[in-house]
């Protein structure tokens, strides 16, 4: 059987009256569903989604846990009935699918309540019926008493609140009451037509009851009119009575179990005197026992004092020999460190030195081919001197210089050579005048003046 945790009814694991609560709502819904496409969302194990397939023409049971699902295949194997798994926020249905859409104490469990209903209005029918449940807050609260709210509840709702959070997604919307009450019956085993109903007016008001169950619809509500369930452990007084008879049977149970744990009582007391006449006598030889031992432990004291004080000179003499060998210890190894040290220094002045001889020998062999590359320079700046001086020589006879007289200076003999290029220019354009001048021209012509070329 499956465990009853609170979230979901379990027939046959709560209450009877907590399960007719339930069954009474299914039942009241199947009075609109003949013939009918029925959607019961958030069906649990399925026991209602049956009822109401035995007047419907299919009825679909959706639940968001599979392992319930599962439970409610296997326990409710019916032609036009099915099962499946489904977050009621978000119904995978048409719209306007169902003529009839049930879901009773689902709406306080959710935190996005409002989308649920949404869903709810839209898979039903233009011209059909949505039956929803949920208890009334005010009255919930206080039936709970001492065991406090439902853990399993997120928002519940009073009257007011119900009403408009239904006229937010329906048109037409009426409320009726469910109450648990004390009822009289009056029947017949034949006689299978309605039942007459007599209810007190002062019990006319639905926002007191214990259950709201709204008809919704797009369209319009007629009335329910009033609905009776008498279950069948609906025999008050029969019940009442089994039920005084069981307790008249644990009562007895419980005086028997209390006779027999009074006989097992007083023969505790008696095993317990008699243990304690023991006790007394045991502690008697342990006192004498107790006295013995301090005299023996006071001469063995005695004794230990003196052994003592000898372990102590031992054990201060050991200590001294230890402070000794750890001195001793301790110079040996600063020593050894010490050691450690001045090889490591050796170690890294013969590398410096063997950095340093290698780095002298290299200085060596470089200044030795620094001095034969001066010596080859002192020869080519000579020969530079020598051909820089007869080339001045030239430019100087060039010049107009006479060199057998004197030497004469670089700037001296540049002025004159650029007198000479600029007399040179000079003459040069004169005769490109006369070259080109009309009246040589008719000379030559004529066999008169030069003959320029």
């Amino acid at each position: 059987m499956v465990e009853f945790t609170g979230e979901r009814i379990v027939p046959g694991a709560v209450d009877d009256d907590l399960l007719h609560e339930h069954i009474s709502r299914y039942r009241f819904a199947s009075g609109f569903a003949t013939g009918k496409q029925c959607l019961d969302a958030g069906c649990g194990l399925g026991y209602g989604t049956a009822i109401l397939a035995k007047a419907a023409a299919t009825a679909i049971g959706v639940d968001i846990d599979l392992g319930t699902v599962n439970l409610a295949r296997a326990n409710h194997p019916m032609r036009g009935l099915e099962f499946s798994v489904s977050d009621v926020r978000g119904l995978p249905f048409a719209d306007r699918q169902f003529d009839l859409s049930v879901s009773f104490e689902v709406v306080e469990h959710l935190h996005d309540w409002q989308h649920f209903l949404v869903e709810i209005a839209r898979v039903t029918a233009t011209d059909g019926l949505a039956v929803i449940s949920t208890p009334n807050r005010n009255y919930y609260a206080e039936s709970r008493g001492v065991s406090g709210p439902n853990p399993f509840h997120i928002h519940e709702f009073d009257y007011a609140e119900f009403l408009d959070a239904l006229r937010g997604v329906f048109r037409h919307v009426r409320l009726v009451g469910q109450n648990v009450v004390p009822a009289i019956s009056f029947f017949e085993e034949e006689d299978r037509s309605a039942a007459g109903v007599f209810r007190d007016a002062a019990a006319n008001r639905v926002a007191d009851a214990q259950y709201y169950v709204a008809l919704c619809s797009h369209t319009g509500v007629q009335a329910s009119g009033n609905f009776v369930y008498i279950a069948s452990s609906g025999n008050v007084l029969k019940e009442r009575a089994r039920h005084i008879r069981l307790l008249e049977h644990e009562v007895r149970a419980k005086t028997q179990w209390l006779e027999k744990a009074k006989l097992e009582l007083a023969e505790l007391q008696r095993a317990h005197e008699q243990v304690e006449l023991e006790l007394r006598e045991r502690s008697r030889w342990a006192i004498q026992s107790t006295e013995e031992l301090q005299l023996r432990n006071a001469n063995l004291a005695s004794s230990l004092d003196g052994k003592c004080a000898e372990l102590e000179v031992a054990v201060a003499r050991l200590h001294e020999a230890e402070r000794t060998v750890d001195e001793r210890s301790l110079w040996a190894r600063r020593l050894d460190e010490h050691n450690l040290e001045l090889r490591e220094r050796i170690a890294h002045l013969d590398h410096s030195l063997l950095e340093a001889t290698e780095a002298v020998a290299s200085s060596i062999a470089r200044a030795e081919s620094l001095s034969d590359q001066l010596d080859s320079l002192t020869v080519a700046l000579e020969d530079n001197q020598q051909l820089r001086h007869r080339e001045q020589s030239l430019l100087a006879e060039i010049a107009g210089f006479d060199t057998t007289v004197r030497e004469p200076a670089v700037p001296e003999i540049a002025e004159r050579l650029r007198n000479i290029v600029e007399t040179s220019q000079q003459q040069a354009a004169t005769l490109e005048l006369l070259r080109v001048s009309r009246w040589l021209r008719l000379g030559r012509a004529l066999g008169i003046g030069p003959q320029l070329r």
